[in-house]
């Protein structure tokens, strides 16, 4: 909670749920909940089996499905911002309600931003986008690593047969 004084008036910030009634729920809100969802679940599931199976198997090898799995954590964060285009940002009914109740106090001169601003979460979730990227990409790196190894690692066949001889 943040205390602002403004014209004699002392006015409290806080974060409240939207109201279940006067509050429409758009398809661009809703998407946003939804790739934010899927990014906690696609990166969350993944970053806790790394970090189990590293602490049980410190040479384990990484599962192919990782680096997709991260990607998409990556692309679900990003659609993430969908919510910029929302109802929340845009014509938002509760800022008009809160106009009005504004003026009724005597707070006239009280502004409301029109739309949405990237404030200290918006920032952490462009981090979390790079940061998920970098892990697709560090996680994929790996898999061709692997790979590169077990090559190397495989036996060469042998040439030359096991019983020297012609006539057998």
């Amino acid at each position: 909670t943040v205390a602002t004084s403004i014209g004699g008036s002392v006015i409290f910030e806080s974060c409240h749920k939207y109201p279940s009634s006067g509050f429409e729920v758009d398809g661009s809100l809703k998407a946003a909940r939804a790739f934010s969802t899927l990014a906690l679940i696609f990166g969350g599931v993944y970053l806790f089996a790394n970090l189990i199976s590293s602490c049980v198997a410190p040479l384990r090898n990484t599962p192919r499905s990782e680096a997709p799995a991260f990607l998409m954590a990556c692309v679900f964060q990003g659609l993430s911002f969908l919510v910029l285009h929302s109802s929340v940002c845009k014509n938002n009914s509760l800022i008009e309600k809160l106009k009005g109740d504004a003026a009724k106090i005597g707070n006239a001169d009280m502004t409301f931003p029109e739309t949405c601003s990237l404030s200290v979460g918006g920032k952490c979730a462009i981090a979390a986008t790079v940061f998920w990227f970098v892990a697709a990409l560090m996680s994929s790196m790996g898999v061709v690593a692997e790979n590169r190894e077990e090559k190397e690692d495989e036996p060469t066949a042998t040439t030359e047969p096991l019983i020297p001889g012609e006539n057998l």
